[in-house]
């Protein structure tokens, strides 16, 4: 085996006799936390964007499936990022906006601060450093 295997390896023994089974989920509950509202977002805007799309026949052409997969994924993107970058704002403090208002008083904030077109402020970062 070479080296960065058993170093894997040893990991993997190590999360196990120190954590147990447990250890090996750790830190799974927040990725299933950020995941799961994006695929939600992202399936309902598909079929929405299906039904938009779909032409008289009822079909959609290749055109219109790639449009409808990339609209989604934008919708999707757009939603979840923004509830990333309020939550940020709003627990850095920089809104001014106590941590204990609802999320829906919060997103107001962020809309009467900043306007609709603020509402994505971490998206263009993102695609500069997606690949980091």
């Amino acid at each position: 085996m070479a080296s960065l295997e058993i170093i894997k390896l040893q990991a993997l023994v190590s999360i196990g006799k120190d954590d147990g089974i447990k250890g090996y989920w750790k830190g799974n509950l927040p990725q299933v936390i950020r995941v799961v509202p994006y695929s939600a977002v992202q399936l309902f805007a598909y079929e929405t964007y299906k039904k938009l799309f779909t032409g008289k026949d009822g079909e959609l052409s290749i055109l219109e499936r790639l449009a409808t997969g990339a609209c989604a994924g934008k919708t999707s993107t757009f939603v979840s990022d923004s509830i990333i970058n309020l939550k940020f704002a709003c627990s850095s403090g920089f809104l001014g906006v106590n941590q204990t208002h609802e999320t829906l008083g919060q997103w107001c904030v962020v809309f009467m601060s900043f306007g609709v077109k603020e509402m994505d402020l971490g998206e263009d970062v993102d695609a500069v450093d997606g690949g980091l």
